[in-house]
């Protein structure tokens, strides 16, 4: 392993306090956040011409913090988003390949960093999820308009494909695995996908390049970045149908990158180079920060403590302070073009 930077970082999150009858409290930060985890790794991916890599590392929230590189993971070419299998044991990494190579789905085991097998997708393969039971890998070709499903247990992609919008980024399951929506960023739609079947049920309007999707803990609503219209659609799942749409003044340009962290919905802006924070039980936003870089994909850690932040204009990854909504400092890479990034919760 080697060091990449020594950073400096602000106050926990988490705080013991007192309550009213003097005994200890924690502050509740919503579903989905461990106030006792205290080991993660991040993993980003480097689509760099000739780099090609996923690399891990480690960031803890001690006072005193060292981005530690674990491994620098050599992948098919120029892979972009990446996503965990439900028990962890395996990272999935969405491989766009170029004129000469397809796009594929390079699976790595998370224990030992090791390349399990590249699974051929379909061309420009953009994004990748898996469904909840954790059978499915289904990554979205954006070249094809279609989604690519393989079986999780076999490797290997199923005949059939299934066909989406125009543009298809990303996929998005209900926490049940009945339902998936798909952003498709060319036509400004998101499908609507019934899983047993793998049929699309219906298609929504939403807006022009959509791509970044998070469904809130409860299933109830899916959130959709836009950043063709500078806007957030939010889809309530048992309608499918638009009930809000959030936007910003210039902080809100080009909404690219989406992430959960307990109540808190963060909402990255290339262009406004800013993070927002929306409240997702009331669909307003209750801060922003400025990031400089033109931020991208969002990573939090297992204690919603902080988040991790790829940046388009450096090679590097910004650290956010989410208790204190603060900008902290940019973990730098050096070379490559950094784009999607993961927190693994536990050690390595």
């Amino acid at each position: 392993t080697r060091t990449l930077v020594v950073l400096m970082v602000g106050a926990a999150l988490l705080v013991p306090g007192c309550s009213d009858d003097g005994q200890s409290s924690v502050k509740d930060l919503g579903p989905g956040c461990d106030p006792n985890a205290t080991d993660w790794t991040v993993w980003v991916t480097n689509q760099g011409i000739g780099v090609d890599t996923v690399t891990v590392f480690r960031n803890h929230g001690d006072e005193q913090v060292s981005a530690e590189i674990l491994k620098e993971i050599p992948v098919a070419r120029g892979p972009h988003n990446l996503t965990f299998s439900p028990d962890r044991s395996r990272a999935y990494v969405a491989c766009l390949g170029d004129g000469t190579a397809p796009g594929s789905v390079t699976v790595i085991d998370t224990a030992t960093l090791a390349v399990i097998a590249t699974v051929p997708a379909g061309v420009k393969t953009h994004g990748v999820a898996v469904t909840p039971d954790g059978h499915w890998i289904w990554a979205a070709n954006v070249h094809d308009n279609n989604i690519t499903v393989i079986n999780a247990d076999t490797l290997v992609a199923e005949p059939n494909t299934i066909a989406v919008g125009k543009g298809p980024a990303l996929a998005a399951f209900l926490p049940d695995g009945s339902k998936a929506y798909v952003s498709n960023g060319t036509d400004g739609t998101t499908s609507v996908i019934d899983v047993a079947t793998r049929t699309v049920t219906k298609t929504i309007t939403t807006g022009a390049g959509a791509m970044g999707l998070r469904v809130r803990q409860d299933g109830r609503y899916l959130f959709e970045t836009e950043g063709g219209d500078d806007r957030v659609s939010v889809i309530d799942t048992s309608t499918d149908s638009v009930v809000s749409v959030i936007t910003f003044d210039a902080t809100l340009k080009e909404p690219h990158g989406i992430a959960l962290a307990g109540w808190d919905l963060l909402i990255t802006a290339r262009t406004g180079n800013s993070l927002s924070f929306v409240d997702t039980r009331t669909f307003e936003r209750t801060g922003a920060i400025a990031v400089p870089g033109r931020p991208d994909i969002i990573g939090v850690a297992p204690n919603c403590d902080r988040a991790y932040l790829t940046l388009r204009d450096v090679a590097g990854v910004a650290v956010v302070d989410l208790a204190d909504k603060r900008y902290l400092d940019v973990i730098g890479f050096g070379q490559g073009d950094l784009h999607g990034i993961a927190v693994l919760p536990g050690g390595h």
